[in-house]
Parts: structure tokens; sequence; C-alpha cells
């Protein structure tokens, strides 16, 4: 080859060479001191860029200046040296956001920290992203339930405010975060999935173990689902505490942007601060109030930020600063923590500047009036300590507060529906005369009573509140509570003005027993009374009165002693006094064993004593607990008065019985039934049946539940039953057990109640000898067999109010 073909063939390949030159922006480590790496370089770097070190360690850029650039370390800066070198990513810093990130703890940068595996997260986002515009967004409008009676009341949260938590160290303020969190689930779960609310918990320059303590409670309480805990812990470097909620609030935007709703807590922001501060200080900035974040809020997100305070002190850079970006804020006192009103929130410092928009109109025409009744209550209380002699108004509005006060402690961890709130709130502002009968001591185990009684009894007036406080529902509130003032208030230890009011009512209700027995006596003379209005009307009654009376004396706290047991003619003479603070004549009286108190007395030893509050109603149990059972599928029995049969029956709801239940009753020996009865307390028997397919004999207790099962279904018809057979059947009268006092209308009315079919199974109990079971065998027979015990008329009570 010649030097021209050489040539030629070099000038070829100059001509075609095709190698393009790749630029990287790249710098080199100067020096690295406390997470901060100074590097020399990275011309084309811009502020807040994501960076490689050699080591694979990321950072980002925080200061720029003309030939170097202070750059985050995020991770352990042992592993960058000088001389290292680093290159520009081109993006900032991204997390995983999704549903992939529910129930799982995660650090500052997304990665896992539980033990639950890698993340497989579909989206990821940038921490630094656009806020959405004015045009975007939309005035708080829809409520945010913390369950904290206090809050949801007088400080209402909308969603997309900033609520700001603040106070001293240790006095609640990570509780109040936390309960609104679990308040979430019973909401989550009723709602569809674009109604639920999502929680991102961030922990920031906490311990490990307090973390660890806060996700445990989460898993408990079935919150942990639906939340993901990101963590920065004290142990970590400031810049991680520093990224912390940058990439918590970037994981709940991306619910935000999806149409979901997002409630997320910042604890806290003072260790944000202090992050911040030694950051800028590496990086020779001044700490001022530029140095503290006021740009880490987004979009419509509900934020729950915490702040610590010094010694009360909200003037600081940090309280002020936080305070004038935020919504409003709560504020924890650590002296009305110390005094035991937790939650210590102090109405006077706290505010919601758009939380009542959102407010349901259930609980804002409760709650108007209760925050100035605080308000008094916290300024007379300090005036009534320089003097004893107090106007009788300024007493009462006392007296009042210290009510509302009781009313609004609530224990941690324990949160309450705004249904709830709202019954409490109403009662308290229209039933204090009721309320102010029990000493104060007792006030939330009355409050505890009372919420059960709602949900077992009225669960559908807690319903309706969820809308508004209708005219109607008020007044349902209202009989309600008048009704139970009886069965619940009267539970408890009474204050004095409350006994002077009840001694009132005793001596009113003992000059009207003669006459109403008078009236019954009367109207026996008349004949039949089948048909006699004002004799049933005197009955009903009489059946008040006796009952008032017994509830009253059992308030006033008596001892009783026995003189006398019989049990041959079903009457006990017994002798007894009232003890305690309000002594009182001894006097003697005869009651009925079938009674409540004889009943309670059976058993007893002539000469012995007991307390007569501990022996309220004892073995009768309350309808409410009857009715609990009755839903949950348990046998209970209902006992008719003593101008009945004074018997009991076995029941069990139709819908919910079980082979098992049906052979317990075949074993208590049920004969068989008269098809003709025309007694005055008849029952209404039909006819028998067995069903025509999936039996055998149709005797067994299995054949006897298909039977049942068969003829309770809405898509069987005739043909799926035959006659006669091994299961019998009765029908309720048309007007319920208010008419017909008897256990087919009362077992009919129990699954009424409970919204089941209104079928049910009943078994008449009888002793050995074949005579019926009397209220003291059935005592011994319900606590036997830790079955369940009421009376009719407890029921038919009730029902009077649900009509």
């Amino acid at each position: 080859m010649n030097v021209s073909e050489i040539a030629s063939i070099i000038r070829e390949k100059v001509e075609t060479f095709d190698n393009p030159i790749k630029r990287e922006n790249i710098g080199e480590v100067i020096s690295v001191t406390d997470g901060i790496a100074l590097v020399y370089g990275l011309e084309k770097a811009k502020f807040g860029e994501k960076v490689f070190f050699a080591s694979g360690v990321k950072g980002i850029v925080l200061d720029l200046d003309h030939n170097t650039a202070g750059i985050v370390v995020l991770g352990n800066d042992r592993d960058v040296k000088e001389g290292d070198v680093v290159k520009c990513s081109g993006d900032v810093v991204q997390v995983p956001v999704g549903h992939e990130l529910l129930g799982r703890v995660v650090n500052a940068l997304g990665h896992p920290m539980d033990d639950g595996g890698e993340i497989r997260a579909k989206n990821r986002m940038d921490i630094e992203s656009k806020a959405p515009g004015i045009i975007d967004r939309k005035s708080v409008h829809e409520p945010l339930q913390t369950g904290i009676k206090i809050i949801d009341l007088l400080i209402p949260i909308g969603r997309g405010q900033r609520e700001l938590i603040i106070g001293d160290r240790q006095i609640g303020k990570t509780t109040i975060a936390l309960d609104t969190i679990i308040n979430q689930k019973k909401i989550n779960d009723e709602v569809n999935e674009n109604q639920k609310v999502y929680c991102v918990y961030v922990a920031i320059g906490q311990k490990i173990s307090t973390v660890a303590k806060v996700v445990n409670k989460l898993k408990e309480s079935g919150a942990l689902e639906y939340t993901t805990v990101v963590v920065a812990s004290a142990s970590d470097c400031a810049p991680m505490q520093f990224l912390a909620p940058y990439a918590g609030c970037t994981i709940g935007e991306f619910f935000r942007d999806n149409g979901m709703h997002c409630l997320i807590i910042y604890d806290d922001l003072s260790k944000h601060a202090v992050a911040y501060r030694q950051m800028s200080l590496l990086l020779r900035r001044p700490p001022g109030r530029g140095g503290y974040p006021g740009d880490i809020f987004y979009g419509s997100l509900t934020a729950l930020p915490i702040v610590e305070t010094q010694a009360g002190d909200v003037s600081a850079y940090v309280p002020t600063n936080v305070i004038s970006i935020t919504d409003g804020q709560i504020f924890l006192e650590s002296g009305l923590f110390y005094k035991g009103f937790r939650p210590a929130v102090n109405i006077g410092l706290s505010v919601s500047r758009v939380g009542s928009a959102a407010q349901l109109k259930s609980v804002k025409k409760v709650a108007g009036s209760i925050k100035l009744s605080l308000a008094q209550y916290r300024e007379l209380e300090d005036f009534a300590k320089f003097g004893s002699d107090l106007d009788a108004s300024v007493q009462l509005s006392l007296n009042k507060g210290k009510y509302l006060v009781e009313l609004l402690k609530q224990k941690q961890h324990l949160p309450m529906s705004i249904e709830e709130q709202a019954v409490l709130m109403y009662i308290f502002s229209n039933l204090y005369n009721q309320l102010s009968k029990i000493q104060i001591s007792y006030i939330n185990k009355f409050e505890h009573d009372l919420i059960n009684y709602f949900h077992t009894v009225h669960p559908r007036v807690l319903k309706k509140l969820s809308n508004d406080m209708s005219d109607d529902i008020k007044s349902d509130i209202f009989n309600i509570v008048v009704f139970m003032a009886s069965s619940i208030i009267n539970k408890f230890p009474i204050t004095s003005e409350g006994f002077e009011n009840m001694q009132a009512e005793l001596e009113k209700l003992k000059e009207e027993k003669p006459s109403v027995i008078q009236a019954i006596s009367d109207a026996r003379d008349q004949g039949d009374l089948s048909e006699n209005a004002e004799y049933h009307a005197a009955r009903e009654r009489l059946g008040f009165i006796e009952g008032r009376i017994m509830e009253i004396e059992i308030m006033f706290g008596a001892t009783v002693t026995l003189s006398m047991l019989s049990d041959n003619n079903g009457e006990v003479e017994y002798v007894y006094k009232v003890v305690g603070e309000y002594e009182a004549d001894v006097s003697k009286q005869l009651i009925s064993t079938s009674s409540p108190l004889g009943s309670a007395l059976i058993g007893k030893k002539v000469g012995e004593y007991a307390t007569y509050a501990s022996m309220s109603l004892p073995g009768i149990s309350s309808v409410e607990d009857v009715l609990e059972d009755a839903r949950s599928g348990k046998l209970f029995i209902l006992v008719d008065d003593e101008n009945r049969e004074n018997e009991g029956d076995l029941i069990v709801l139709a819908e919910k019985i079980k082979p098992e239940h049906m052979a317990f009753m075949v074993r208590l020996g049920l004969n068989f039934m008269e098809k003709k009865n025309i007694g005055e307390n008849h029952t209404a028997f039909t006819t028998s049946i067995d069903a025509r397919y999936g039996i055998t004999t149709g005797v067994s207790a299995e054949d006897r539940t298909k039977t049942i099962h068969a003829a309770i279904n809405k898509y069987s018809t005739q043909d799926d039953i035959i006659t006669p057979g091994h299961v019998f059947l009765v029908i309720a009268h048309k007007g319920g057990v208010a008419q017909r006092a008897g256990h087919t209308e009362a077992s009919v009315e129990m699954a009424k109640l409970v919204g089941f079919d209104h079928s049910a199974v009943i078994c008449e109990l009888v002793n050995d000898d074949g005579s019926m079971m009397r209220l003291p065998q059935l005592l011994k027979f319900a606590e036997q067999h830790k079955i369940k015990l009421t009376t009719i008329d407890k029921l038919i009570s009730c029902v009077k109010i649900l009509n």
C-alpha cells in the first residue's frame, strides 16, 4: 500500500468519524463537615438539584457560590471523602407515592424502615412541586372529625385546613394528632374510596423507641392500614430531618391530586427548625427567620403541624412564624394539664379561622353557646377565689361550668363520633336540670352509659344527627333522656340539690298512689276489663309510680335488713332505713317476691344486711343489654308481670337460631300447645309446620332449625312448607306489645328493635314437676346458664318512647 492510499484511508476515516462528546456537570469535593459537602465546580448546578457522590450517596444543592456549591449529604457523610467526584443529575429529589406506601414506615427518601419488604410503587413525585393556583382551590367546606370533643365542638377543623397544635412538651400534642388519625377508622369504614381520609405521620427528630410506640398504637387501632409513617429520627443527620416533611407532604399530595383526602401530621416543626438552623449555619447563611421553613404546606392538604413551646411562650421565632402561615392553632396549656383537664386545650388562646364553615349543622346548633359558657366559667373561677358570697346567677354559671368541664374531658385514644358529641352537648344545653342531679365525679360514667344506651336502643337517632339537628330529633332526644333519667341518671349518687328535688317528687308520687289504686279497684268492680281503657291507664300509671318510688329510694342509698322471708304466700316483710348523709325514719312495708326489690331479697337470710342500691334490679338486665345479646344471636328470657302469669319464656331471634339453640330448648321439655285456647291471656296458636325440603323426620334440632329458616325466608312459597309438623306457629297481636303484654308480642318487638326479621323462637320455661317457673326460679335459671333476663314492662316503656 503506497502513501497516497494510506492518506486516502485516513482522510475517509476522519470524515466519517462520529463519536459524540458527552458533557457532564461534575465537581470535586473540597471538604465534608457535619453532613455538608463543599464542592468545587458544578458550574451548571441548580438550587435544589439532586447530585451523586462517587460512593453512590445522594445530596441536594442548597447553596451556590461563584466557584463552589454547598451540598447537604442525604446519608452517612463518612462515605464522602475529599477529592471524590460529584455529578449533577439534572433532577430534583423524588419519593415514591401511592397506595403502596399505606401501612408502611419509610425514611425521608421513601425507603422502607419496617419489615414489609421492598416498596414497589408505581409512581414517583418531585418533593419540590408547584402548589395549585387560586382558581384550582376551593374554600374549606367539609369537616375533618378529630373525635376529640373540645376540638370538634369548639375549634372545628375542615378538610384542607392547616391547624397548628402548640404547647409545652409532654402535655398531649402527639396524642391529639394520633387520636385524629385513629378516629378516621370509623369514618373510612363507612364511606367510598374517594371520601376516605388517608393519613401521613411525619416524625421529625424523635427517638426511635417513641416512633415505635406510635406505630404500634396505630397498628393496634387498625389505623396503620390507611397511614404512612415517615421517620427522620434523632439519630438521623440534619439533612434527613430537613427533608422529612417535604417527603411526607409529597406522599399526601398524591392523594389530593387524585381526588382523595389526606391528613398529614408534622411532629414536630420545632425539631425541623433546629435541623434547618444547623444546616444554615454550616452553609454560612444567617440563621434568622429566613432559616425556618414557611413553605412545607401545599395545596389543600389537611395539615396538623406540631410546635413545642418553652414555658408556654408563643412569641418565639418558630411559634410566631408557623402561626402566621396556618389557619388557626390549638393551644395546650400545662396548667390545665396538671389540673387534670385533658386534653388541656386553652379555649381562650385557641382559634380555628376557617373550620366553622365546615362544621355540621347539628353540632353548630348545640355548640353555639358552649364556648361562651366555658370562657365565662374560666373567668368566674378566678373571681370566685377572692370571695365566698356569690350571686345566685354567678353560682349557677360556676356550677354549669364545672359540669361542662367534666363533659369535655376525654381519655386518650378513645375518640368520640360527632353524633355522640351532639347528644352530649344538647343534654348539657337543654337538660342541665336533669344532669345536675348527678354528683360531678360520676359524670364520665354517666356519659359512657348514655352513649351505650343510644347505640343499643336508639341508633337511628344517632344516624339522623349526622345531617342536622331538626326539631323532631331534638324532641326525640328530649323524650329519650327524660325516659332514661330514672334508669341511667338515677344510678349515680345525687347532689344535695338533686336530693331535694327527688324528695319532693317522692312525696307527690306517694300522695297520688292511693287514688290510682282506688281507680283500679273501681274498674274491677265494673266487670270485664279487656275493653276498659281507664283500668289499663290506671294500671300503667301505678306501674310507673311503684317503679319510680323504688328508684328514688334506691337513690337515697337505703340499707335493708329482713325480718321475715316467706316463699309460701309470695310476700316479703322487711324493715329498711336510710343510712349515710340523709337519715330517715325506720318503716315497714310488704312487697311481692315478683317485684324487683322482692326478687333481689330472694335467698337472703333473716337479719342479713345488704346495700339497697347494689340490689337494684339484680339479675334483671336492662332492655339495651338484652337487645345487644339478641342482636348477636344469644338466648334471652322475657318475664311478664304478676297480673298475667308472671312466667318467663326462653327466646332467640328466628333469624339467628342455630341447632344448638333448638337442642337446648328441646331438652327443656316444651309441651304441645292447645289448638283451641280462648282464655283471657290466650296464645294465638295457628298450626304446626315442617320444611318440605332438606329435613328427615322433622323432629331433630337441626331439622326444626331448617324449618324455621324456611318459614322466615322471604323467597319461600307455600310449596316449601308442609303441615302438620314439629314447629308451632303463633301470631303476635297486631297492636304489638303495647296493646298485649305477652311473650309473643314482646319477642317480635325485640326483633324489630334490632332490625331483624319480625319473628322469634320462644319456649316456655317449666320446673321439673311441670309447673311454670316463676321469677325466683327464672332468676336462678338465668344465672345458672348465663342468660340475660329482662321484663316485658321494661320493654313496653322503651317501645313507647320509640313510638
